[in-house]
């Protein structure tokens, strides 16, 4: 719904926008979802970012790439206005490059990508790890 929410532009020229499913069977789906209140956000959830991630790693010189993400995350602190965003996909695609060499910054461009860990067969592991590999 966060495609939908952002068809109306708020106070500009295109006041009334369009969204649509792209299975007509999800169209009713999308109708109930539309016709819900919104409801209130009571936080924002945030993450680490690669340039947090980068600075942090100058004090870890020897630390790999997954503990310095689990070292930065165990000592943060947030407001109540925030919450930490679920990194556990990330992590695991971090812990399987953890040994290629590569920066800090193009390894975690490598963890948000769209990569299935659910997916039982490894292919999608190996493949991932294979890409990661030619980067060297």
């Amino acid at each position: 719904m966060q495609v939908a929410g952002r068809a109306g532009r708020f106070q500009s020229a295109y006041q009334k926008g369009w969204v649509t499913t792209l299975r007509p069977t999800d169209m009713r789906l999308l109708e109930a979802f539309m016709k819900e209140p919104i409801k209130p956000i009571e936080t924002a959830g945030i993450a680490p970012t690669s340039e947090q991630l980068e600075t942090f790693s100058y004090h870890l010189p020897h630390a790999s790439f997954l503990s310095i993400i689990d070292m930065f995350i165990s000592i943060s602190s947030l407001s109540k206005k925030f919450h930490l965003c679920d990194i556990e996909q990330f992590r695991k695609l971090a812990e399987l490059i953890d040994d290629v060499p590569l920066s800090i910054k193009v390894k975690y461009a490598f963890c948000t990508a769209p990569v299935d860990m659910d997916v039982d067969n490894g292919v999608a592991r190996a493949c991932f790890v294979r890409i990661a590999r030619r980067q060297v």
